[in-house]
């Protein structure tokens, strides 16, 4: 008990000056506040860059957004007791989100929900929902009372319009673990084995977040337990198969599904894997892989009317 509310007051005092920050900037039409689940590094404010690298498909919410709505800053709106009081307009980019944090004065922007399983209370009434990652998260939304449009798609499969790969294939495999697979017995095997034609991706601790787009294109096919994994691979063309290397809570599936859904493939669980031989009888079959439908525009379009809402508002 001593413990959680000394956390908690640390978490104060480390989001404090950002929260700060996020309100003397709120309106700045060179600034944009985000909500995303991003873990910044000691005094970010004072950083070039401000994050750990810690899960490359929720810091993309930075570097990503930063080069779409080409603004000269972009603030990480912190999850703090202050922070949810003011509630401040911001942006829900990529991410799992929509049930961590109150929808007051969101404007969502491609987020989706995490868990169809759990029971989750959706607080606060958002500005505006200009599109969602996918039609399952749009069900729930709706079903919640929420004017949420059959507008489908998570905001990174715009990804090959603003950053073309220097692509020279290098393996013929490449596998990206959540970052909870990386203790799977499979993993830890590839790993000992070092094998050129086997190459595992980490979506943490990545040097430039450009790098891990770059790794992907890289590979004739990608096995992903993540799910930006999977939505990188796919926007880019690059053959790929969704893994399960580990039993995962109930109603893990979902995010998923919503992203599978949203392209067009009726794809409702991973493949799950058990032996080192199981990714090369898969790899004989990649030919067999189509790409999904993407509607860049749609996507494109329904982005940028929301950072416009933004600063109407």
């Amino acid at each position: 008990m001593i413990k959680s509310w000394i956390k908690k007051i640390l978490n104060e005092f480390v989001s404090f000056p950002r929260v700060v920050y996020a309100l003397f900037y709120v309106n700045s039409p060179n600034k944009l506040i985000v909500q995303a689940w991003c873990k910044c590094k000691p005094f970010a404010l004072l950083r070039q860059d401000p994050l750990a690298h810690n899960n490359w498909g929720d810091d993309i919410n930075y570097y990503f957004l930063k080069v779409i709505a080409d603004k000269k800053k972009i603030i990480l709106y912190p999850n703090s007791i202050l922070a949810k009081w003011l509630s401040l307009k911001r942006l829900f980019f990529i991410g799992s989100i929509i049930t961590f944090y109150s929808l007051k004065n969101a404007i969502i922007c491609g987020s989706g929900i995490l868990n169809g399983k759990t029971k989750y209370n959706i607080k606060g009434s958002t500005k505006k929902i200009c599109i969602v990652r996918g039609p399952l998260t749009q069900k729930t939304l709706s079903e919640k009372g929420y004017d949420c449009p059959l507008v489908y798609g998570d905001p990174a499969l715009l990804l090959p319009l603003y950053y073309k790969p220097n692509i020279i294939k290098k393996w013929k495999i490449c596998i990206i673990p959540h970052f909870e697979d990386f203790s799977s017995p499979i993993i830890q095997e590839i790993l000992s084995l070092n094998s050129p034609e086997i190459h595992i991706i980490r979506m943490q601790g990545y040097k430039k977040w450009t790098d891990v787009i770059d790794e992907i294109c890289n590979c004739d096919l990608v096995f992903s337990s993540s799910l930006h994994g999977l939505i990188v691979a796919e926007t880019y063309h690059i053959p790929n198969y969704w893994i399960s290397l580990n039993n995962y809570v109930e109603g893990w599936n979902f995010k998923f599904k919503d992203f599978y859904f949203s392209i067009g493939k009726q794809i409702s669980n991973p493949i799950t894997i058990t032996k080192l031989e199981d990714f090369f009888d898969l790899y004989q079959k990649k030919n067999e892989w189509k790409v999904g439908k993407i509607d860049y525009t749609s996507i494109s379009e329904s982005i940028q009317n929301a950072i416009n809402i933004i600063y109407k508002l």
